[in-house]
């Protein structure tokens, strides 16, 4: 009598622990660059709205003329004078859902001897959260 040795179907223990090591490596690879991409576009967010804020700071000026400081002076413009008179909504924090921001526009002179506003220079400083602009000081 001859006996017929039964083939064996199916994967080895160490080709399933392979599989496994290189499914890991790659999840963990996915995560921090997801983790990356949403740091990152958060930061962005914050700089646009920083970007508003100046805008803002911009269009509030050319309504309220007699505001724009001479010389090397200085204004600074408060995020709710700029929200109760209609130049900017509310600012929500990106990071935070329901938590709102708060800030204000500093506004110079480029020039020590001019008072128009193509001359100036604004620089928002935006506090969220945990978030606060380079230019607070």
């Amino acid at each position: 009598m001859v006996k017929k040795m039964k083939k064996n179907k199916g994967f080895t223990i160490v080709e399933l622990l392979a599989v496994i090591m290189i499914l890991g490596v790659l999840s963990l690879i996915a995560v921090g660059a997801t983790t990356k991409f949403l740091t990152q576009s958060q930061e962005t967010a914050y700089l646009d709205l920083e970007d508003s804020m100046n805008t803002s700071a911009e269009n509030y000026l050319l309504e309220h003329m007699g505001e724009i400081p001479s010389g090397s002076g200085r204004v600074t413009i408060q995020l709710s004078t700029l929200i109760d008179e209609g130049y900017s909504s509310v600012i929500q924090d990106p990071k935070k859902t329901g938590s709102t921001c708060d800030g204000y526009v500093v506004v110079r002179n480029k020039t020590s001897n001019s008072s128009y506003n193509l001359d100036l220079e604004y620089q928002a400083c935006l506090k969220c959260g945990s978030y606060q602009s380079e230019s607070c000081s």
